[in-house]
């Protein structure tokens, strides 16, 4: 089984979801691609370096050729993400020659296919059907080796998203599939990996928000009790002796969580911790330093904590960290989803999480950067990622807070709402899983569901001030 090898790039949002980036440039040994040619119906091509669609002839016979390509869209990017954008980049491969425009024009088409088709069995004659309404033109060449850098595919790839069992890649062919021309890239067989083809996909998870611990962290020690340590560019814990005198010492950390909405229930929620070696990171010189992330169950200030007054934990809420394997070791995607969600649902009750050490004694630390730390790429990150049950939501069908028309619609319609403010829509399908999100930032909003299947589907508007639901016809 090919597995699809991804460079993938986070960015921290302030907003209420994360956007990604993900470039996936599969090679021979991971990419899925092939061409076919009518002269030899019959006949496999599928570990070609190129990546083309030609015409011309053979021996004095006429013969077309097409290429297919495919990449796992499905494994790539998470469930419940809307795709923001697709650029696919194709590089000339001047193997044979490269474009050519001998009798005319090489202008192509990128076309969806709709069957299911396999890498080496595929043939000109048993070819998948594609879809020329789901397409993208590829204007003639300027030169024989001229790449075509960020082709917008972004309706192509919310296809192969949206309907998986009904998308099956791109078929590259000449929009005139006569006489002698071409247009021929490098595919994913290529010796010069380079030259493969690279998709960049810009995508949302929809309901996940990620955030950051601005001024809600600060470190306490037991050697001064009565001092406050919040503006310290660690989050550690630690346990030694200074001046000959022994000291532990813990940290605590909170996030603002009301951007997540009422009623939702939690899927997920992981917290990255990236160690900061500025006092020499993480060591483990009498023993183990093994900690844990425990719930806080008692409200406390970054400016004013200190040992004494240190808030109390439940450690029944807890999550364990295994002992660090080098000094900067940073750990990601910590599994704190039951202390999220218990903060979430008893905000009375949870209010951050304190790190301490599973053994207080000897010499042992774990050291990461706080929000304070100078590099902002170090600072800790939450992510939740949740959805809102339908049973949650008032379902308005009068309400004149939010206005959708045309209603049913074929795909195209507007959202007005009665006053300009600013709000956050979340579309539902019946089943309660979110299939859109998007900003109201004016009173009417021009939307476009075409790419979305016929049925119900259930528009939430979110503000400071309230939350409006209304149903929608998707004809």
């Amino acid at each position: 089984m090919k597995t699809l090898f991804t460079s993938i790039f986070l960015f921290i949002s302030f907003a209420l979801f994360s956007q990604s980036e993900i470039i996936l440039q599969p090679n021979a040994s991971e990419g899925k691609d092939a061409r076919i040619q009518s002269n030899i119906p019959d006949t496999n091509i599928g570990g070609t370096q190129l990546f083309s669609a030609q015409s011309g002839t053979i021996s004095g016979e006429t013969f077309i050729d097409r290429s297919l390509i495919d990449f796992d869209i499905a494994s790539a990017i998470p469930a419940n993400s809307e795709i923001i954008s697709a650029e696919l980049s194709l590089f000339a491969n001047t193997v044979n020659g490269g474009h050519t425009q001998l009798d005319g024009s090489n202008a192509s088409v990128l076309e969806l296919i709709t069957e299911s088709w396999d890498e080496e069995l595929v043939t000109w004659s048993n070819q998948p059907a594609t879809d020329n309404g789901v397409a993208v033109t590829l204007q003639e060449s300027l030169s024989f080796d001229e790449d075509y850098m960020n082709i917008d595919v972004t309706l192509l790839i919310n296809e192969m998203y949206l309907n998986p069992t009904e998308s099956f890649g791109f078929m590259i062919k000449l929009a005139e599939e006569t006489e002698r021309r071409s247009i021929q890239f490098g595919s994913s067989d290529a010796p010069d990996e380079d030259i493969s083809p690279r998709l960049r996909i810009v995508y949302e998870e929809l309901g996940c928000v990620e955030l950051l611990s601005t001024n809600m962290d600060c470190r306490i020690q037991s050697n001064l009790p009565d001092q406050n340590i919040g503006g310290t560019q660690l989050y550690s814990a630690q346990a030694g002796t200074m001046s000959g005198e022994a000291f532990i010492d813990r940290s605590l950390i909170n996030f603002d969580l009301s951007q997540i909405p009422d009623g939702a229930e939690i899927l997920s929620a992981s917290i990255n911790l990236y160690a900061n070696t500025v006092n020499g990171g993480h060591t483990t010189t009498d023993g183990s330093n093994e900690s844990m992330l425990v719930m806080i169950t008692e409200e406390w200030e970054e400016e004013t904590t200190t040992w004494n007054n240190q808030p109390a934990v439940d450690e029944n809420f807890s999550v364990s960290l295994s002992e660090s394997l080098n000094s900067d070791q940073d750990y990601i995607d910590i599994d704190v989803s039951e202390l999220i969600e218990h903060m979430i649902n008893n905000p009375d009750s949870g209010f951050g999480l304190m790190i301490k050490l599973a053994d207080e004694t000897g010499r042992r630390s774990m050291q990461f950067a706080s929000s304070n730390a100078a590099d902002a790429n170090l600072h800790p990150t939450l992510k939740i990622c949740y959805e809102i049950p339908l049973s949650s939501k008032d379902i308005s069908t009068s309400s004149d807070e939010l206005n959708i028309y045309p209603n049913p619609t074929t795909g195209h319609f507007s959202i007005e709402m009665e006053t300009e403010t600013k709000s956050q829509a979340i579309v539902y399908n019946q089943s309660g899983q979110i299939v859109d999100k998007f900003m109201l930032l004016s009173k009417v909003t021009e939307r476009n569901f075409e790419a979305l299947q016929s049925g119900v589907y259930y528009i939430s508007m979110l503000n400071e001030d309230n939350s409006t639901t209304k149903k929608l016809i998707k004809l």
